[in-house]
């Protein structure tokens, strides 16, 4: 599995992200290729912190059924049913959405391995660095591949 800390992964995905044009045609799901660049926004500032990680009791759980979920190496299948605080349901500007993933990945691979270890996820719990890592690039490949990047 690819390893968002490392420096080879990392240009792949922000090379990837810059092949994504606002005419890109989604492959599967629902999402707009703007409201998919916000999305993608959400749980990278879940692992930065910058989002409230604080579960409900539902969710946690949700998160022991789910519990390796976020260790897997298998892609995320298609049209995945996702929580509510995850989906973006509005029209969003593409220029600025980019702008933003791209900052917010930058920003994601300037920590290290211990800057995430042990932080909150909003509906897995409580993962290990090596956990986000792959539930990080999973997501970003899942969705990079539904719209051809």
């Amino acid at each position: 599995m690819p390893d968002i800390f490392d420096l080879t992964t990392q240009r792949e995905l922000l090379a990837r992200l810059a092949s994504i044009r606002p005419d890109a045609k989604r492959q599967w799901g629902k999402m707009t290729v703007a409201q998919m660049l916000a999305h993608c926004c959400l749980p990278i500032e879940l692992m930065l912190g910058k989002a409230d990680g604080s579960q409900t009791f539902i969710q946690k759980c949700i998160a022991m059924l789910f519990s390796g979920f976020a260790a897997s190496e298998k892609p995320f299948i298609k049209n995945l049913p996702m929580p509510e605080f995850f989906i973006v349901a509005t029209e969003k500007n593409f220029d600025f959405e980019k702008a933003r993933l791209t900052q917010l990945m930058l920003q994601m691979f300037a920590t290290n391995a211990a800057d995430v270890e042990g932080r909150r996820h909003k509906l897995l719990g409580v993962l290990t660095a090596r956990e986000w890592s792959n539930l990080m690039y999973r997501h970003l490949d899942h969705h990079f591949r539904q719209f051809g990047a």
